[in-house]
């Protein structure tokens, strides 16, 4: 399991990218980025990552220009996803297998992610589309159609904007009368919130709630009483993402988990390799796969 520690790297970029966003004065940013960094020396490293980035978080906002300095690049996601929907679409109509083709065209979106890497374009999100059906999914489709079948109640719980567009060919190919997708309670990085699934069209498929949180990941003791219901009556849960992987895996509950895999750490954790796309079936007490 990922440690804190290992995401320094990433919280450090993360604290000079918000000192950016709130003052152009370079003297100022120096001064903010210096805070961040020492709070997070200060800070106690047993939480997960997730729940590290949601207290620099906390500290952050209230120094912003901007409430959501993600909202404009969010958009954009949203749009760029939109346009290409069609067309991913269409491949996964015409697949031999149409839920791998959804599922790979899911978790290639997965690749939107601007808590890794700020400099994300369009043109890296369109490439990734293009190649997904050739670098193939990693994972048992079959076990998750199996228990798509068998679930009274499915949980889909969301990561990126942008990316929560192409979870629509997914919600496409399940039986949508018994799924509900969860959504980032507030802003937080380029996460989804209730605003991009709207954007997304999700609440014409499907029931769409919101964590209650602002944590990039689900830390269930700062979500609402309604997710938590919702969590727990699941019988299938499919969580997006390496920010609900890591605060999530190693809990009591069976989980398929859709990703980009993004880091060495959290792919020697799956047993593949960075930048594969997988679908790990987390079994509790068991090594998954």
């Amino acid at each position: 399991m990922t440690t804190p520690l290992d995401c320094l790297p990433c919280f450090t970029r993360q604290a000079v990218d918000l000192a950016r966003s709130a003052t152009e004065n370079p003297e100022e940013q120096e001064r903010l980025a210096r805070r961040f960094l020492k709070f997070l020396s200060d800070l106690e490293w047993s939480p997960s990552a997730p729940a590290v980035a949601q207290r620099l978080h906390a500290l952050v906002k209230p120094l912003l220009r901007d409430e959501d300095p993600w909202e404009g690049p969010k958009r954009e996601f949203n749009r760029m996803a939109l346009r290409a929907l069609p067309e991913a679409r269409r491949k996964v109509q015409e697949s031999r297998d149409p839920l791998t083709a959804a599922l790979l065209t899911a978790a290639a979106g997965n690749v939107i992610d601007l808590g890794v890497s700020r400099t994300l374009t369009i043109r890296d999100v369109e490439e990734e589309l293009d190649q997904c059906h050739t670098l193939g999914l990693k994972g048992d489709v079959a076990a998750f159609g199996r228990a798509v079948d068998q679930a009274a109640r499915i949980l889909y719980i969301a990561d990126n904007a942008g990316e929560i567009v192409f979870d629509k060919l997914v919600l496409e190919l399940l039986p949508r009368e018994r799924v509900t997708m969860a959504v980032r309670g507030k802003p937080v990085l380029n996460d989804a919130t209730i605003e991009d699934a709207e954007a997304a069209g999700i609440p014409e498929l499907v029931d769409v709630i919101d964590t209650g949180s602002d944590a990039p990941g689900i830390l269930l003791d700062d979500c609402s009483r309604e997710f938590r219901e919702a969590f727990e009556k699941a019988d299938l849960i499919l969580a997006k993402g390496q920010g609900n992987l890591e605060s999530l895996i190693g809990g009591p509950k069976e989980i398929y988990f859709l990703l980009k895999v993004k880091c060495d750490l959290v792919a020697r954790q799956l047993g593949c390799q960075a930048g594969e796309l997988v679908l790990y079936h987390y079994v509790p007490g068991q090594s998954g796969g």
